[in-house]
């Protein structure tokens, strides 16, 4: 098992400046690897249960980005055939880190927009709203610090 305390202190050792790190992971260094996945586990299951519903909103997670449903129908000998995917427009910091020129679809207008809130997650996980906020936070401080510096994220 990855030991996610040496990963944040190497990380945190590595953006030292005069003595002093210019990034921290207070809260990441408390958790076990198993604690972040049962937050993200849980994040993924807010998105998934929102992307399910009949008429699905935009489920935006904050510093990462926004899923929705794309839609479209084709014609094939002589059928019009819907088809569906998930779709995830990744935040503008993100894509601006690993300078990503992908075509970026938008959110329709019309589409209702839903935020994957803290409060929700907390029903299926053991810890207070404050970590699971902070853990989520550092965790994507965490990736962003990796991609700016072009490291591997495996």
């Amino acid at each position: 098992m990855t030991d996610l305390a040496a990963l944040v202190t190497n990380i945190e050792l590595c953006s030292q400046v005069d003595g002093h790190s210019t990034v921290t992971f207070p809260t990441l260094k408390t958790l076990s690897v198993n604690d972040v996945v049962a937050v993200w586990s849980s994040v993924s299951k807010r998105v998934q249960e929102q992307l399910l519903q009949t008429k699905p909103p935009a489920v935006s997670v904050t510093g990462l980005g926004t899923f929705h449903i794309q839609k479209w129908l084709s014609f094939e000998n002589g059928e019009v055939l819907a088809f569906q995917r998930p779709r995830l427009s990744l935040c503008r910091t993100l894509k601006q880190i690993r300078e990503l020129q992908h075509s970026s679809l938008p959110v329709p207008d019309d589409m209702k927009r839903v935020t994957v809130t803290y409060k929700r997650i907390l029903s299926d996980v053991p810890y207070p709203e404050e970590v699971v906020q902070n853990c989520m936070q550092e965790t994507l401080s965490f990736m962003s610090f990796i991609l700016t510096n072009r490291d591997d994220v495996d």
